[in-house]
């Protein structure tokens, strides 16, 4: 499809997934974070954006299940000065609502405004990618990780073997909630 400017390829792309094509929600949240990235940025925050999710790997599903982790993930103050997790305000909602499937990108797409907020969202998931990537995979090696990093996290990562060798599948999150 061609088309004159980058707002009508935006408009576009989101029209054809809410006809029915097969998107991702990481697909959307992708465009929708670019678009709200300055021009000049937006060929790097899409590299970034790549990089984040090839670090990811092995798992069909697993795009969508790390965002809606790292949202979950982040607590917020509830308006009334309390620090909750998995609850956010969206328009046209009566009341608080969570982060599920359905609802993730209207979240994130409620979150992120702006080329401030766009950037601060993709610099969350570059940190979260790799905690997820350790909590998803404990065996694997990573390259990346200083000899420092090998060291301190020893105990911890045979925790969360030994966690992974009992079946234990819904781990990350409650990790990822402690550790913030």
């Amino acid at each position: 499809v061609l088309v004159k400017d980058d707002e009508d390829a935006f408009q576009i792309f989101e029209t054809l997934n809410v006809r029915g094509q097969p998107l991702a929600k990481s697909n959307l949240v992708k465009n929708w974070i670019i678009k709200n990235t300055q021009t000049s940025d937006q060929e790097s925050i899409a590299i970034r954006w790549d990089d984040i999710f090839k670090k990811l790997g092995k798992t069909e599903k697993a795009p969508d299940n790390f965002l809606r982790e790292s949202l979950r993930s982040r607590g917020a103050d509830d308006g009334n000065g309390q620090f909750v997790f998995d609850s956010y305000e969206l328009p046209n909602y009566s009341s608080r609502v969570k982060a599920s499937k359905n609802l993730l990108y209207v979240i994130i797409k409620n979150r992120v405004k702006d080329h401030t907020t766009a950037l601060s969202f993709v610099k969350e998931l570059e940190y979260d990618v790799l905690r997820f990537r350790e909590l998803s995979f404990p065996k694997d090696d990573y390259p990346d990780d200083s000899q420092n990093d090998v060291n301190r996290n020893r105990d911890v990562k045979q925790t969360i073997i030994d966690l992974d060798s009992l079946g234990a599948e819904l781990i990350r999150l409650p990790i990822l909630c402690a550790e913030r």
